[in-house]
């Protein structure tokens, strides 16, 4: 799927209330599709595994599914799958070809207690879900969380190697979901963005909002991302039995302002500068829409704000 650039700018100039509702329309009929599906197959498990590479929006998709479940009569649990990793051990830690220790890697997780846990959730059994903190990078020997599935519940696990053959291959009767932003954008019928710019994009303002970290260093860092992504989540694509594209047709036009004024002064020796001056490029010629027309309710608010969900 593509998005228009000159359609998105005449709908921001003439109609910008129904362009945010046009796109907020079609992400709640996909998530309203995974439920119905979710819900099909519930014979074969109560658990949903939910992938997606970074700022795919996959903590509010989660909690979205469990809203959309509950308008069908099942109640769902979220689990984070990041408090499975395991405490960090520089001397146990996987390791990349380049003998660096990589973060990004599956094997930082407790496959073993995963799968116990799906197995047992499976037959209603009582489990601890673990707390892992990533300010000392430990899991706590004291925290955990107690989770049992009663009949009509089902858990829904999050994360960015949920599909990873050796995470669900333990449980192979869960559901699936892979998300992702899948929508290119086009003016005329030439590509002009690229899918994954948006999730650079809401990465650049959500770390920069709310967790202080400056462009340049996320930019630094989506190298890297990309290439945990292209060797641990996209072989397992196709794995998934539903795929569900998180872009939203009137997000470059909010991200406009936010993009411009947090990346106008990146030095040229920055690493992807060239990657951020065709993003800007391009926002030089979108129209600027104000947040302030987007719900509270919204998956899109998980990166720049002032949604109703907590994380």
């Amino acid at each position: 799927m593509s998005y228009n650039l000159e359609l998105i700018n005449s709908a921001v100039s003439m109609k910008p209330t129904e362009l945010i509702e046009y796109g907020e329309g079609l992400y709640t009929r996909r998530i309203a599709r995974a439920a119905g599906k979710i819900c099909d197959n519930l014979e074969n498990s109560p658990i949903i595994l939910v992938s997606g590479p970074s700022s795919s929006g996959k903590t509010t998709t989660a909690q979205k599914l469990g809203e959309a479940l509950a308008k069908k009569g099942v109640n769902a649990k979220t689990v984070a799958m990041d408090n499975y990793f395991k405490s960090f051990d520089p001397e146990t830690a996987p390791r990349d070809e380049n003998g660096e220790i990589d973060l990004e890697s599956p094997e930082c997780l407790d496959v073993e207690l995963l799968t116990r846990h799906f197995n047992e959730l499976s037959k209603g059994r009582e489990v601890n879900v673990p707390y892992f903190n990533f300010l000392n990078r430990q899991r706590s020997e004291t925290e955990s969380t107690p989770v049992r599935l009663e009949k009509n519940e089902v858990a829904i696990f999050e994360g960015i190697h949920a599909l990873n053959d050796k995470i669900c291959g333990g449980h192979a009767g869960a559901f699936k979901l892979y998300i992702s932003t899948a929508s290119n954008i086009e003016s005329g019928e030439k590509k002009i963005f690229d899918k994954t710019w948006f999730r650079l994009m809401r990465r650049i303002v959500r770390d920069m909002k709310f967790r202080n970290t400056e462009p340049a260093l996320t930019l630094s860092l989506w190298d890297n991302i990309q290439r945990g992504e292209k060797k641990f989540i996209n072989p397992f694509v196709f794995g998934a039995n539903l795929t569900l594209d998180t872009s939203f047709v009137y997000e470059i036009a909010v991200m406009k302002k936010y993009i411009e004024s947090m990346c106008a002064d990146i030095p040229p020796q920055t690493e992807n500068y060239d990657i951020i001056q065709k993003i800007l490029g391009v926002l030089a010629r979108t129209a600027s829409l104000d947040d302030e027309y987007i719900p509270e309710d919204s998956m899109f608010r998980e990166f720049i704000g002032g949604g109703i969900y907590k994380y």
